[in-house]
């Protein structure tokens, strides 16, 4: 994984450094023997409209008083062998709902919008495991079945072969759940409240195929009133991550209307060593009456927690961006002086780039070579 760092006086030319170094405490998602494990991604057209989601598909976030379900974009058919796979839940809150996550399978069928309940409650089909409790849910029935410690990782084990379902936590088995599934099925999770999920990726003989912390996404972050159009020759679009912004039907023009701090991040992800990368935000309107930040503009991490209420390289959301408002750099809650920017000139000097305004055009340039922005 990468440890990116922001190296950088108030009068020296800012860089990112990358270092390639391994995540501590990572665990290898691996299957249990006899089994292949199943990688797939969440799919955006079997979400519920409250979830957050990342990227890459892999992890979703939710603050929301109501049932959200999402389903995976791989259907496992009866004979097709045993197929697992894995999660993490970076943030599991039981205070307002003790069930919080269900994670499970569902029949595949065609998508409708999901009542206010977990997949296996009374009026959603399926088969599934509820991480608040460690119970098991199906047909609205509620059964013993184990006991969740804290930090769980929870693994699935459908053996389509047989007809049975297994859970298994930090990579040991709790037993047979279920039987009896003849069904065409996909993977499903339904959350409430304040939840965080990820799905853990491996291949053969190989590290996590999904790196978020190396995998650098385009994020701008609005206070109240901004409005921005995205210009870039890759042409990708914005996703919404949490309320608050309006998109326009391209998803590339987007309007704040909340008065806390809202992401959108891009749809595409930046490995290392993939060249130079381009592109443009127009600042339609900045207004920095109640906020002199105004906007942040910039990249994430792709398991960065963008949902929560702060711009990007602030305390909980790691990044590296550049404020609008103050044309200051933000890394690690640190402002920073960008030569060149607002009020660069000092004393008695004539600022090399005058103050950022509306109608202003930001470019940015990511130097994956040589983890540069």
């Amino acid at each position: 994984m990468a440890d990116c760092g922001l190296l950088s006086a108030s009068k020296e030319s800012a860089n990112l450094v990358v270092v390639q170094s391994r995540r501590e405490g990572m665990v290898r998602p691996q299957a249990p023997p006899d089994s292949k494990y199943t990688s797939f991604r969440w799919d955006r057209d079997r979400v519920g409209e409250k979830l957050a989601m990342n990227p890459t598909s892999t992890r979703i976030w939710l603050s929301f008083g109501a049932w959200q379900t999402v389903e995976g974009d791989i259907v496992l058919s009866p004979g097709s062998g045993r197929h697992y796979w894995e999660l993490t839940f970076p943030k599991l809150s039981v205070s307002k709902n003790t069930f919080a996550i269900v994670v499970g399978i569902v029949p595949d069928a065609p998508y409708t919008k999901r009542v206010n309940q977990p997949i296996g409650w009374a009026k959603v089909d399926g088969w599934g495991f509820v991480v608040g409790t460690g119970q098991i849910l199906h047909k609205g029935k509620v059964h013993k079945y184990a006991s969740v410690p804290k930090n769980p990782r929870l693994g699935i084990l459908l053996d389509t072969d047989r007809g049975t379902l297994t859970f298994y936590l930090n990579g040991r088995s709790l037993g047979e759940a279920f039987s009896g599934i003849n069904h065409r099925v996909r993977p499903a999770l339904s959350c409430i409240q304040n939840q965080s999920a990820r799905l853990l990726h491996t291949s053969e003989g190989e590290e996590e195929v999904v790196q978020p912390s190396s995998d650098e996404e385009r994020d701008v972050r609005f206070q109240p009133h901004q409005n921005i159009d995205l210009k870039a020759p890759g042409a990708f679009s914005w996703v919404a991550m949490g309320s608050g912004v309006k998109l326009s039907t391209s998803r590339r023009r987007a309007q704040s209307s909340t008065s806390g701090w809202t992401t959108l991040v891009g749809e595409k992800v930046f490995n290392p060593g993939t060249g130079l990368h381009t592109w443009e935000i127009s600042l339609n309107r900045i207004d920095t009456e109640k906020n002199v930040f105004g906007c942040v503009i910039g990249i994430v991490p792709a398991d960065a927690d963008a949902a929560s209420n702060q711009p990007i390289g602030w305390k909980k959301v790691a990044g590296w961006g550049l404020v609008i408002g103050t044309g200051e750099l933000l890394h690690r809650s640190t402002g920073l002086r960008y030569p060149g920017g607002v009020g660069a000139g000092g004393e008695g000097k004539e600022d090399v780039v005058p103050p950022i305004k509306s109608r202003d055009r930001i470019g940015l340039a990511l130097d994956t070579d040589r983890g540069t922005l």
